[in-house]
């Protein structure tokens, strides 16, 4: 391929290019098109944009630079009006400087000079499994800071700005403890030779033929590239290789691939995988089944009717919408039950969805209470993540806490027995989810063929119902998000009944 021209650079160009170089090549490039955001990476973005605007309010008053509808250029030329007429706010403020072109969530003046802010809608951004983000996070404020001295700004501080999981909201929101702000000026001014260092090497790159850099951790370190499908080998992208093995780390699985092992049945018998991992790769080569029928005996042996099968659907937001909401919290807005009252017998199902744009809790506490009575027995898929939404509803609703609690108490987990390995097949793959051992039990899925599919989509879906103005839209997302939520409880009456099959045999 040509050498291209160098063009400026975005900040995010500059970081994409920090994580890898043939990246930002590619990218500016223009030949290949990297992977579109899938719908979980839309709504980290669309979540984004209401952070950094709620962010705003830190700092009241403010001059806007329009993001749309304008060139860059004047953008720069609007943040140059707006300093010479001396505000002392401005939101999404725009420089260049040595080719960068940078826009800064909030420039505020201080009484030492200008204070920037960088506005990020993760939590604990400083924990230590998030090292590598806070890192990223760190030259993402250290390329600003370049640019704005650059540009002639006397800058005093430099800030980022991020969601405190601790806020719980009680009234109107208060912004000033939804937000979390960490002072990194010491930390950038420190990077300042990096930076000129970083951005000579990243020039140097584009100005020659594309890279030859192969695949390695940084493909996923600190974000998934979206270039993935042009360097990957189709193997491994799409088909089942080391890359699959349940619960390896990567720095193990690029371990394996840099000395020549893709294919399982090439993993090495002294290579050092967990029991689970290596079933995983020995039912692979020899196809058994494993099936302890003690241990799924015993499962089911705790079971007891009427026998009440639950699944939740939640979504979550980083600015809480409602009194007693903490940032990113499980709301629960829809529940599918079935449920089988004595054993042998059809089951029954019933469900509930709660009206878009309204505080869902209250109303499916009362019910859910309505819909199980005290004293059964439930089963939910993953548990955990159900118990966690009723011990939340019960906390927030004390009127009904006892009959959540006893709801909470009696639930037993329909994954142990596939989770545990008392059942697997080579289809599961090491895995254990609901959408995996549903067609490796059936030899299909019923997913497939709908439209909303998995919990993500159904959440996406629930909180954009309120925004959408046509009536038929909303009542066709509405049947979807029913037919996804009422499957999942289908689902695993479905796998309970292949389990006692398995016993029978």
């Amino acid at each position: 391929m040509n050498k291209m021209r160098i063009a400026p650079l975005s900040k995010s160009q500059y970081l994409r290019g920090l994580q890898c170089h043939k990246s930002l090549w590619l990218l500016k490039g223009k030949k290949i098109k990297p992977k579109p955001p899938d719908d979980f990476l839309q709504a980290i973005f669309d979540e984004g944009t209401r952070v950094g605007e709620e962010a705003q309010k830190l700092f009241p008053g403010g001059k806007l630079i329009e993001f749309e509808g304008s060139s860059f250029e004047e953008k720069i030329n609007k943040t140059k009006e707006y300093l010479a007429s001396g505000e002392s706010t401005i939101y999404e403020a725009t420089f260049k400087f040595d080719d960068i072109l940078v826009m800064v969530d909030i420039l505020n003046k201080g009484e030492n000079g200008w204070d920037f802010y960088e506005v990020k809608s993760a939590t604990d951004v400083y924990k230590d499994q998030l090292l590598n983000v806070k890192d990223v996070y760190v030259k993402d404020v250290a390329i600003q800071y370049y640019v704005l001295k650059g540009s002639g700004l006397d800058i005093a501080s430099a800030f980022l700005v991020h969601i405190d999981n601790k806020y719980v909201r009680k009234g109107p929101l208060e912004v000033n403890k939804l937000f979390a702000k960490r002072e990194l000026t010491d930390e950038v001014v420190e990077m300042q030779q990096e930076v000129i260092g970083e951005l000579g090497a990243l020039r140097k790159t584009l100005s020659r033929n594309e890279p030859k850099i192969d695949i390695g951790v940084h493909c996923d370190n600190p974000y998934e590239c979206d270039f993935k499908g042009h360097c990957w080998p189709e193997e491994i992208l799409n088909g089942y290789s080391i890359f699959n093995i349940s619960g390896l780390n990567s720095s193990k699985k690029f371990e394996l691939y840099q000395s020549g092992i893709i294919k399982l049945v090439d993993v090495p018998d002294d290579f050092p995988l967990s029991d689970n991992q290596r079933l995983q790769v020995e039912t692979e080569l020899n196809g058994n089944e494993i099936i302890d029928q003690e241990q799924i005996k015993n499962f089911l042996n705790d079971l007891s009717y009427p026998l009440y099968f639950l699944d939740f659907e939640t979504f979550n937001q980083a600015i809480p919408q409602w009194d007693g909401l903490r940032p990113y919290q499980n709301v629960p807005f829809q529940y599918s039950i079935h449920c089988i009252e004595l054993e042998g017998k059809d089951p029954f199902h019933s469900e509930f969805l709660a009206e878009e744009d309204s505080d869902p809790r209250i109303s499916l506490a009362e019910r859910l209470i309505g819909h199980i009575p005290k004293g059964v027995c439930v089963l939910a898929y993953n548990c955990s993540f159900e118990k966690g939404v009723i011990r939340y509803l019960a906390e927030q609703f004390p009127d009904y806490s006892k009959h959540l609690m006893d709801i909470h108490d009696n639930l037993l987990d329909l994954m142990v027995p596939f989770q545990k390995k008392y059942y697997y097949k080579k289809e599961m793959k090491g895995r254990y989810s609901i959408k995996t051992v549903l067609p490796a039990l059936f030899s299909d899925s019923p997913y497939s063929k709908m439209e909303i599919n998995e919990g993500m989509k159904a959440s996406n879906n629930y909180k954009n119902l309120a925004s959408i103005q046509d009536s038929k839209k909303r009542k066709k997302i509405k049947k979807d998000l029913k037919i996804y939520c009422k499957q999942d409880t289908q689902s695993m009456v479905d796998i309970l009944g292949c389990l006692k099959a398995v016993i029978a045999k």
